[in-house]
């Protein structure tokens, strides 16, 4: 029995030590990403998996999509999200704004509630744990990493798995599934994918726009098109002060 026990203490021991390290990345980068975002309350998952709502119930499923170029620029204290064609919105943190800029002119602005930049390249968890090799559906074989999103220092924003190749240096992002639970109440879940990166200082160009000084706030800044950009970017203040209605 003893014997037994220690040969299964050094599989886990061995199993334990060929995890391997939570990868880092350069804090600056640039990529094509996609990002749907499903956002539910009172639904229930059907027989076929669709997300279904009762008859006569307050229940809400809504779908939002985006797919563009993502530039993070930490030098500069600011990023950009293209979320269709000649459309994107651009947050320059030292503003404490997030900015709506439709072909290259200011449409409107969202004050920011105190967010920073997140640490690094904002592309994994500063808590990411090994979780595994597992296959896509393609039959990709990629290895995972999952860590929670705390905001306000206690509040588990969301659980978060990210699916890399570790096969190359750095480590190349596939695709990101969040569970989003602010307040331990399940709203939605975001599903994020990533192209080929660059991996740099975008060219500031790409943060010029025009009418930053007249351009006017957003009167409706809890739409889900800046909603989407805040979980993906983890603007977290703002994205809770605009679900309360408060922004």
């Amino acid at each position: 029995m003893k014997l037994s026990l220690l040969i299964l203490l050094a599989i886990g021991v061995a199993i334990q030590a060929q995890a391997p390290p939570v990868p880092t990345f350069p804090a600056d980068w640039s990529g094509y990403t996609t990002n749907q975002l499903i956002q539910n309350q009172g639904s229930f998952i059907g027989p076929n998996g669709a997300l279904c709502c009762n008859e006569g119930t307050n229940c809400q499923v809504q779908i939002q999509f985006s797919a563009g170029q993502s530039y993070t620029d930490h030098a500069g204290n600011r990023t950009r999200d293209d979320q269709a064609p000649g459309q994107a919105i651009i947050t320059l943190f030292s503003d404490q704004k997030e900015y709506l800029v439709i072909n290259g002119k200011c449409d409107s602005f969202c004050p920011l509630q105190g967010d920073t930049m997140s640490p690094g390249a904002g592309i994994i968890g500063d808590n990411a744990t090994y979780t595994g090799k597992m296959a896509l559906p393609n039959g990709t074989m990629v290895d995972t990493f999952t860590w929670k999103e705390i905001a306000f220092g206690i509040i588990t924003m969301e659980t978060s798995v990210l699916y890399l190749d570790l096969s190359t240096n750095p480590a190349s992002p596939i695709q990101e599934i969040d569970d989003i639970t602010p307040f331990g109440q399940h709203v939605g879940t975001s599903t994020g994918t990533y192209g080929p990166i660059t991996w740099g200082t975008p060219d500031p160009k790409i943060f010029a726009f025009t009418g930053k000084d007249s351009c006017p706030q957003n009167s409706n800044c809890g739409q889900n098109s800046f909603q989407q950009s805040r979980q993906v970017g983890k603007r977290w203040k703002t994205w809770a002060k605009a679900r309360q209605g408060e922004l």
